[in-house]
């Protein structure tokens, strides 16, 4: 018998199944709701997860950092890990990588997108982060720390002004503080500028769960707007707590 008829469809098999599963929660800033919390705790590994909170975004980490372990905490998490500032040494920065590997989830906090991504790219992180994303680890993020999630980012600096973010949801641009700071207009000016596709704009005290990059589900009860801009046409599609949506047709997953 040939053993390559049987071993080439099982080395398909396998390296198909070896794909890890990327899963992201983008929060909106203000409360975090306690459904999106809890949905990043159970794909962290529930009790046993190892959550590491970045707090490299703001000036004021420790504030961030206490009440997001506190939240932790209640949903049953017993070992936190925390950056709360960039590292400033080579044992700092391979101290970081240690807790990264170690990390069944990686939630970033609010403050300043721009702040935190210099602080990657003069570290070289960048790539380091995202290898985990791929590898099936979950990232979070609130605020700002939603924003610098997609392939480009609004820095805030102007209405419309892009950047580099950390490429964990290419192809689209992702606005936060959305209604309640009237920022529709800012996310299509950004798309427009800089030629994306797609904009996801998640409001205040509300957050959205994506799964491999192909399914979204609304958490909290504000809304998140998804928009396709197609030339000169938009289409928008608001969505309330629970809703799903389909990120490869770009469509209302009605199932």
């Amino acid at each position: 018998m040939n053993p390559c008829r049987w071993l080439a469809p099982l080395l398909l098999i396998l390296s198909v199944n070896a794909v890890a599963s990327t899963r992201l929660l983008l929060v909106g800033g203000g409360a975090r709701p306690e459904t999106a919390l809890r949905r990043f705790v159970d794909w962290s590994g529930g009790a046993a997860s190892r959550i590491l909170i970045i707090g490299w975004p703001s000036t004021i980490p420790g504030e961030y950092v206490r009440s997001l372990s506190a939240e932790f905490a209640q949903l049953g998490v017993s070992s936190i890990l925390v950056s709360e500032s960039p590292p400033v040494s080579e044992s700092g920065n391979q101290e970081f990588l240690r807790q990264l590997d170690s990390a069944t989830g990686v939630f970033f906090t609010g403050g300043d997108q721009n702040r935190a991504m210099a602080a990657i790219d003069a570290l070289a992180l960048k790539s380091a982060l995202k290898s985990r994303f791929d590898a099936g680890i979950p990232f979070g993020g609130t605020s700002a720390g939603t924003a610098l999630m997609a392939g480009s980012m609004i820095t805030g600096r102007s209405d419309s002004r892009i950047a580099p973010g950390l490429g964990l949801f290419p192809g689209a641009v992702i606005d936060m503080h959305f209604l309640r700071r009237n920022r529709e207009s800012r996310l299509l000016a950004a798309m427009e500028s800089a030629h994306i596709p797609f904009g996801i704009g998640v409001d205040e005290d509300g957050a959205v769960a994506i799964e491999d990059s192909a399914r979204a589900e609304v958490l909290g009860v504000p809304h998140v707007v998804f928009y396709e801009l197609r030339g000169d046409r938009v289409r928008r599609f608001e969505l309330g707590d629970r809703d799903r949506f389909d990120l490869r047709s770009w469509e209302l997953d009605i199932r």
